[in-house]
């Protein structure tokens, strides 16, 4: 078995504080290319569409559709697209060597790419959404903005190694459930979002997580609900449609059955300094 990459602990800070970003994003055509550009340049980089090859310091990495990946070049980078009719793909960058000192040991330390987390894909939406204004205030925001978005990105690639042992299409099903817990999600659904049969998932979750694709998703749901009871003051009925529930009823049997007390008994006792 290959060796499982590391991470230190705690964990490097590859991303300095006065490090300037920027964000774009741009429709390439089918055989396209761009650069190659000469120099630092550092890269986190989600494909929201199409296929390319990007060539860092002579070695090449494919990226397809959905795709997330950061990219470290001291020398050269070349990006070529090759999806048909059209790649589309957003980035934040830095061109700044200076407080990089820890960026290639932990960079290197990365898988190759991954599947963006709902998380990762949303920072990276409101950072091409203030990349356009040009005042010092925006620019800080924005540079604070790319430095989470790029931790962001190394705890899920953490993550990632953590559970590497795990197969692929279990991964990509766990996260596409933990994205879209709040909907109603169905079985055939996750599987057909992995490329696999339900029964062959289901054979997966129980397997390697002990559990079924229902269980893992009725425990997110329950765990952010009593998030919510405990930190907000949203209704139990709101609280029971934000996290997927079809009514106040099922979501406060299910509390009960799961917690030991219903949402609005869980609400005070935590809120009275009294437990639960």
């Amino acid at each position: 078995m290959a060796a499982q990459p590391s991470f230190p602990r705690p964990y490097a800070r590859p991303v300095d504080e006065a490090q300037g970003f920027l964000f774009g994003d741009y429709r390439h055509r089918a055989d396209d290319s761009f650069g190659p550009v000469h120099g630092f340049v550092l890269s986190l980089v989600i494909l929201r569409s199409g296929q390319a090859t990007i060539e860092a310091d002579g070695e090449p990495r494919a990226l397809r559709g959905g795709d997330a990946a950061v990219i470290l070049s001291r020398r050269r980078v070349h990006y070529r697209f090759t999806g048909a009719p059209e790649t589309h793909i957003a980035w934040c960058e830095t061109l700044d060597p200076s407080g990089m000192r820890d960026a290639v040991a932990t960079v290197r330390r990365l898988p190759p790419s991954l599947r963006p987390s709902r998380r990762l894909r949303a920072l990276m939406r409101i950072g091409l959404q203030i990349e356009r204004g040009a005042s010092l205030s925006y620019a800080a925001m924005r540079n604070a903005l790319a430095r989470t978005l790029f931790y962001e990105f190394f705890y899920q690639a953490q993550l990632f190694a953590e559970h590497a042992p795990l197969p692929t299409p279990l991964l990509r099903a766990r996260s596409f459930i933990e994205d879209h817990f709040q909907e109603r999600l169905r079985l055939s659904t996750v599987a057909r979002e992995v490329g696999m049969t339900p029964q062959h998932l289901h054979r997966l979750f129980q397997h390697y997580l002990h559990c079924t694709p229902g269980d893992y998703l009725w425990t997110l749901r329950a765990e952010r609900a009593l998030h919510l009871l405990h930190q907000t003051g949203m209704s139990v009925a709101e609280i029971a449609y934000e996290v997927g529930f079809q009514s106040a009823d099922h979501f406060s049997r299910f509390m009960k059955q799961r917690h030991g007390h219903p949402p609005t008994v869980l609400r005070r006792r935590r809120w009275s300094g009294t437990g639960g």
